[in-house]
């Protein structure tokens, strides 16, 4: 407890009350709830241990998807921004909450954090930023001056979790949920991209990386040709467009451009080829996305400098 607080620490009694109104379908009630956690972390009364059972409850009932949809609310920027602070303030504790569910709790949970707070459309983009004033998170925790989009960062994080958790538990599930996500989630890659590019600040970008870096987690069984390949040319659009804004690019930035090549020789080496795909199938998919790309990339290296001649040096390597 913080030095020269007056009030006790949370008591098991205290978190069950805290759960049954974070679970409640009441926005007003959640709200409240909410924002009594999140004052709890700021002043100390909430140790790892009950923030970690508090977590695990909603983790294992069906009032997630709730609190997530609420998160992606911005025409109730007041639940928004109460189910952001409950959340990330209880990240520490997210890793082991998600260990100590059983397998088919896991992969259920998983199912609902994909399936909620993944992008459906491009113009979607970021979500209101909030700052000092408003979000304790902010204030107490980022200690920033200026808003912050903590609801990307709390997407992007979340998806980074569970699709880890996924692979560590159950491995093929965990592919299973790559290969969907691959498949399905183009518009979620493109703004992981996209952050990449624009997040000056670092902290999201990292996150946004840590999401394909779990994507193309080497462990797990190689990624399909058919879903490999289309990967491989987001990922170049993206260095093309880093191109584009090279000379803005500061070293933070580039250090972060680097170690992109990595994931892009990881999505497309030892791919194997999908047994329903015919030959000329496969041709096709080279084509479009492999051998298009060899003349803008090699074109970068002919007239770029510095950082961005490794990365497409580098990227240019497996093909």
């Amino acid at each position: 407890m913080r030095e020269g607080s007056r009030e006790p620490a949370l008591s098991h009694s205290d978190i069950d009350l805290l759960a049954a109104d974070l679970l409640s379908a009441d926005p007003s009630t959640f709200t409240a709830a909410a924002r009594k956690v999140a004052d709890a972390c700021v002043n100390e009364r909430l140790s790892r241990k009950r923030g970690r059972d508090l977590l695990r409850r909603f983790l294992a009932d069906k009032g997630l998807r709730r609190i997530l949809t609420w998160l992606l609310d911005n025409g109730n920027p007041e639940t928004q921004l109460a189910a952001a602070d409950l959340l990330l303030f209880l990240m520490p504790e997210i890793r082991p909450a998600l260990a100590a569910l059983q397998p088919s709790q896991l992969v259920d949970v998983a199912g609902v954090v994909v399936d909620v707070v993944t992008w459906r459309e491009a113009a979607e983009g970021g979500s209101r930023c909030y700052g000092p004033d408003e979000s304790l998170f902010v204030k107490h925790a980022v200690k920033a001056d200026a808003a912050v989009d903590v609801v990307t960062y709390l997407r992007l994080a979340l998806l980074a979790e569970v699709i880890h958790a996924l692979y560590d538990a159950v491995p093929d599930e965990g592919a299973r949920l790559r290969d969907l996500f691959l498949a399905s989630h183009q518009t979620t890659l493109k703004q992981c991209l996209t952050v990449m590019r624009t997040d000056m600040e670092g902290s999201i970008s990292r996150t946004a990386l840590a999401v394909l870096q779990h994507l193309v987690d080497d462990e797990l069984p190689d990624i399909p040709l058919h879903l490999s390949l289309p990967l491989f040319s987001l990922l170049v659009d993206h260095l093309l467009k880093l191109a584009e804004g090279a000379t803005h690019m500061d070293p933070q930035g580039w250090r972060r451009a680097l170690e992109l090549p990595g994931v892009v020789v990881a999505a497309v080496t030892l791919s194997p080829q999908a047994p329903f795909l015919r030959e000329e199938d496969v041709k096709r998919l080279v084509e479009e996305h492999l051998n298009s790309h060899v003349a803008k990339l090699v074109g970068i290296i002919a007239s770029a400098e510095e950082g961005l001649l490794a990365v497409a040096a580098v990227t240019l390597g497996p093909s």
